[in-house]
């Protein structure tokens, strides 16, 4: 009875910390998203944009996709506890919607694949975790900026029934 108590209280305090960290989908530290010259941004703003999508998912499903009419907005946060403003990046062709979400130092990716949304969400209370499997590169360009999305490691996306479809390693989104 003694050492449950000893043990409860210890976790309470903090002294034996479990991490929280999913196996696929978070990572702590300094996420590469922090070099987009768009991340300090404090107002709302919009920009058209185009985007290629090529995604590799499930078992050996490949689409490829083109947007001409894609956008990228900043959403003020009324209550700016972390960050003043999201950063979303989205491209939609038929079937397929894209949305690249940053706040803070989290991020998440929603892809909606005949009317199913799945999601890789790391924005929560904390906002101090990110998308692991997930490298970003950053392009100034004389319009605005470049972003290059790239999948290096398989991980799932869910929806709400709990269902996964798995986004493979190479699957690339750009923006710009």
């Amino acid at each position: 009875m003694m050492r449950a108590l000893l043990i409860g209280f210890a976790f309470a305090l903090g002294i034996a910390e479990a991490p929280a960290q999913s196996t696929f989908t978070e990572s702590y530290g300094t996420p590469a998203f922090l070099q987009s010259k768009y991340h300090s941004l404090s107002t709302a703003v919009a920009y058209p944009a185009k985007a290629t999508i090529d995604l590799r998912l499930g078992n050996n499903k490949s689409v490829q996709r083109e947007d001409q009419t894609a956008r990228f907005v900043t959403l003020v946060d009324p209550d700016s506890v972390y960050d003043a403003t999201y950063k979303v990046y989205v491209a939609a062709v038929s079937d397929l919607r894209v949305e690249y979400m940053t706040y803070n130092q989290a991020d998440r990716l929603s892809l909606t694949l005949n009317r199913k949304t799945y999601t890789a969400n790391c924005i929560d209370g904390g906002s101090d975790v990110f998308l692991k499997n997930l490298a970003h590169s950053y392009k100034t360009t004389p319009t605005g900026e470049e972003l290059h999305l790239k999948v290096i490691k398989d991980f799932p996306l869910t929806a709400k029934d709990k269902s996964k479809l798995w986004l493979r390693a190479n699957s690339e989104f750009v923006l710009q």
